[in-house]
């Protein structure tokens, strides 16, 4: 039986590590695990980043955005995408750092070349310069804005619809903008420039 395969008993296995050369290839196997574990993290990182439009263009993450609207990716003790994005190119930074972007850059940019390293104070002046901290300019009106939940075409059939005189609650039901942000909206809080002008 010379093609059959050889099975081990359990009480055999721990006598293989007493052999050099097994030992020395279960280590390389250990190793080349590890490099193909990092090289697949690293590859599944940039997959969900969308780098279509050259090396001087943001690179948007396609991923997970938490609330503040940074993307998410845990990698190397990292939980945030721009930080990990810098890591990758440029090694990581310290915790007492914080990786800023360009300005005019959203917060879910990765491309390296629109990051840096910098300090918090000044990484809140960046937030108020960007409008992203009370009392900053405007980061951009309707869309544009980083804050924005709702799309143009939602704001502009919301108008029409109050203007036909549905309540709140019916434009709601159609536009699937909440009840609380169309209150808004109306008394001009938010998306002020789609407000109908008044004569």
């Amino acid at each position: 039986m010379s093609g059959a395969i050889r099975r081990s008993r359990s009480r055999d296995l721990p006598t293989l590590f007493q052999n050099p050369r097994l030992r020395a290839r279960h280590e390389q196997c250990r190793k080349a695990l590890a490099e193909f574990q990092e090289r697949r993290e690293v590859d599944a990182f940039w997959s969900r980043v969308d780098q279509s439009g050259g090396e001087t263009t943001c690179w948007l993450w396609l991923g997970t955005i938490c609330g503040e609207g940074y993307g998410v990716y845990r990698l190397h003790g990292e939980y945030l995408a721009h930080r990990v994005a810098y890591a990758l190119s440029r090694g990581s930074a310290a915790k007492r750092w914080r990786v800023r972007h360009k300005a005019g850059c959203p917060r879910h940019c990765v491309n390296p070349a629109h990051l840096k390293r910098g300090t918090q104070r000044r990484n809140m002046q960046d937030k108020v310069n960007d409008g992203r901290a009370r009392g900053g300019p405007k980061f951009g009106q309707g869309e544009l804005n980083n804050r924005a939940k709702f799309c143009r075409a939602q704001v502009l059939i919301a108008w029409e619809m109050r203007a036909e005189g549905y309540f709140i609650a019916e434009i709601a039901l159609i536009t699937g903008i909440t009840y609380r942000s169309l209150e808004n909206i109306f008394r001009g809080a938010t998306w002020a420039c789609l407000a109908p002008k008044t004569v």
